[in-house]
């Protein structure tokens, strides 16, 4: 049976420059990717993301604002019969960053080192590429 599979991550940069990534490992594939994680039956993107934060890194968000929406199919990286949707954040957090699941961490990442190539899932690839297209785009 085919499905949605509606995933949320946060954006989050700091005054240096950076942008906040996670390294996981899941059904035994390590990833890097966004903080956040998959919707649960009853919650908003927002509520998800703020669970998703919690959970993984103790950490609050003060403030979000919607940055993208997957606008083109794309299948699980886990599941076949499953299509992704991807919603991002930009988002302010309060709290020190403490993983708090033994296969999650967090790292700041350099915006001027970052590459789509580093990101696992071609969503977060992509926008790899805009947040890129953005820093250009200010830089002119």
């Amino acid at each position: 049976m085919n499905r949605f599979n509606i995933r949320v991550y946060a954006l989050i940069f700091n005054t240096e420059n950076q942008v906040l990534l996670c390294e996981e490992t899941h059904r035994n594939k390590h990833m890097i990717k966004f903080p956040g994680g998959g919707m649960e039956w009853g919650e908003s993107p927002i509520d998800c993301l703020k669970r998703e934060l919690m959970e993984e890194f103790s950490i609050r968000i003060v403030t979000a604002a919607l940055y993208y929406v997957t606008d083109f199919f794309q299948v699980s990286y886990f599941n076949p019969n499953d299509q992704v949707v991807s919603i991002y954040y930009t988002c302010k957090i309060q709290g020190n960053i403490i993983a708090n699941e033994p296969n999650v961490t967090a790292h700041w990442f350099n915006l001027e080192e970052l590459t789509s190539e580093k990101m696992t899932f071609p969503i977060d690839k992509h926008v790899v590429g805009l947040i890129k297209k953005e820093l250009r785009q200010n830089d002119n």
